[in-house]
């Protein structure tokens, strides 16, 4: 009898072994424990048209200023940057290629008399360096090279004929120097040739150097940059 009611009592407590291990374990709760709440997840307001443009301020500043029309004269920033930085254009920039638009041709001042740089050729045309940039100026202007009219001139009215209108542009063997720059009211847009000095001897004179020419009588055009360089010297 007693062996009978043991079996019972572990058949019973099997079972209750199987049906826990099929129930999944319970998990532990904390009498403290708070029951979380759902945190609100936060709206970005929407973007309008109605919105002022802005730009970044320079140096990539964090404060955004108010945009602002760009002159039509701008050049691309340093360093790689799209914003455009306004050119400070000189009193009357423009009005030399206006005249010249207006008028059809462009009057080009050149020595004339320089072979290899300006000079008439055996038909009467001019030709040289000097004057492939007059022509190059005209195709810029009109699509057209040959619409320029060629204006000789010597070392003493070189600049008189630009300072008074008389040319548009000059063309010819001028030297670029800070003086020039400074005191003639014209502007050197760029440097075409790049040229040394030298003395010419007769052959049979025996002179090898600048020193053999100490109290001799050398030849040079008055007013030039030449003779500043040898009076230098």
């Amino acid at each position: 009898m007693n062996r009978s009611r043991f079996s019972v009592l572990s058949i019973v407590l099997a079972l209750s072994l199987i049906l826990a291990a099929c129930g999944g374990t319970p998990q532990a709760t904390d009498a403290n424990q708070q029951p979380q709440e759902t945190m609100p997840v936060a709206q970005l307001p929407e973007t309008t048209d109605a919105m002022p443009p802005t730009a970044a301020a320079p140096g990539g500043a964090g404060e955004p200023q108010a945009a602002t029309e760009v002159p039509a004269a701008t050049v691309p920033a340093a360093g790689g940057s799209d914003a455009p930085i306004p050119v400070t254009q000189g009193q009357g920039f423009g009005e030399t290629l206006q005249t010249v638009q207006s008028r059809g041709t462009l009057i080009c001042a050149v020595n004339g008399q320089l072979p290899g740089f300006s000079f008439l050729d055996p038909d009467g045309q001019y030709s040289g360096f000097d004057v492939d940039f007059c022509r190059a100026l005209s195709a810029a202007i009109f699509g057209n090279p040959d619409q320029v009219e060629y204006r000789p001139t010597n070392t003493q009215e070189r600049f008189t004929v630009l300072q008074t209108g008389e040319v548009d542009v000059l063309s010819r063997n001028t030297t670029w120097s800070l003086a020039r720059d400074t005191e003639l009211g014209l502007n050197f847009p760029a440097v075409t040739f790049y040229d040394g000095q030298g003395i010419m001897v007769p052959n049979d004179s025996g002179l090898t150097s600048l020193a053999d020419l100490e109290g001799a009588t050398i030849c040079v055009q008055k007013g030039t940059t030449t003779e500043l360089n040898l009076a230098d010297y």
